[in-house]
């Protein structure tokens, strides 16, 4: 999954997390998706930022 941080003044941050097994829930009362995350990896376009 990506997410797109967008600023007036800075370049787009891009965030993609990257799940190999764990859980993906839905609370329809909330209408929130929940998804857990193995690694994350965040980046402006041709400099990378920051990995876990």
């Amino acid at each position: 999954m990506f997410v797109l941080h967008e600023y007036e003044d800075a370049p787009t941050k891009k965030t993609g997390y990257y799940v190999n097994e764990g859980p993906v829930t839905y609370d329809e009362g909330r209408q929130q998706l929940t998804i857990e995350a193995n690694s994350r990896i965040a980046y402006v376009p041709d400099i990378k930022l920051e990995s876990r």
